[in-house]
């Protein structure tokens, strides 16, 4: 369940809210799920949506992105500002650290631990 978790909340604070900022990471948009769950059939709770600021699936957060600091062509620290279930009284900052493995599939480190998602579909 932590790891849904993780991968429900670390793509939506790659998503957040900011398209332009979001846009600028090197992702195919479209739906992604970890690595080791098939697409199809996919718990909505494990699938995530990149593109355009926009997060379709999160878990229990709703996220506005900080900032995107590009370490290199392949590695970012994302920060963004986070409220729980969307409660303005319940603030978090999340910061994850995203590497680049392809245009369709990334590893993801955060507080939550480590994951890496793929691609599905758009």
């Amino acid at each position: 369940m932590q790891r849904i978790a993780a991968l429900a909340l670390g793509l939506l604070t790659i998503a957040g809210s900011a398209g332009a900022a979001s846009d600028s990471l090197p992702l195919r948009h479209g739906v992604y799920v970890d690595v080791n769950t098939e697409c199809r059939g996919a718990p909505s709770a494990t699938k995530t949506w990149f593109g355009g600021g926009y997060v379709i699936q999160s878990s229990h957060a709703t996220c506005t992105l900080q900032k995107v600091a590009p370490q290199s062509s392949t590695s970012y620290v994302i920060t963004a500002l986070c409220y729980e279930y969307g409660d303005r009284s319940m603030p978090f900052v999340m910061v994850d650290r995203l590497e680049i493995q392809s245009q369709t599939e990334y590893s993801l480190t955060n507080q939550f631990g480590r994951f890496r998602a793929r691609w599905c579909r758009g």
